[in-house]
């Protein structure tokens, strides 16, 4: 997906090869094996939104096990920290309540039914 997201900002496969730093050759050989680069990489440039939701969609399963990871972590502010995280994500923020104390005095004018 890194070299299509390239390739859209290139004007050959060549230039997004020699950018991204791997062999033209790679490119013509992951075509050869069937991989569907030019079909992508139109779609890329027809509709970004929905190939970029689709790469986050499949980055998912990593970046969940990164933040459960980080319940492994040495120091424990940052177990804490995702601890937090993954808690507030899943069952939301806690409910804080807040305590108003004192007294107010309402005054009701009786102004009749057309407020005269």
């Amino acid at each position: 997906m890194r070299f299509v997201a390239k390739r859209v900002w290139t004007d050959t496969d060549a230039e997004a090869a020699r950018e991204m730093g791997i062999s033209a050759s790679t490119v013509k050989n992951w075509k050869q094996d069937g991989a569907p680069l030019d079909a992508t990489v139109r779609l890329m440039k027809e509709d970004g939104v929905i190939v970029a939701a689709e790469m986050l969609r499949r980055a998912l399963v990593d970046a969940v096990t990164v933040k459960v990871e980080g319940l492994m972590e040495r120091n424990p502010g940052i177990r804490q920290s995702v601890a937090t995280e993954i808690i507030e994500r899943n069952l939301g923020r806690p409910v804080q309540r807040n305590e108003v104390s004192g007294s107010i005095q309402v005054v009701v004018n009786d102004l009749g039914p057309f407020g005269d």
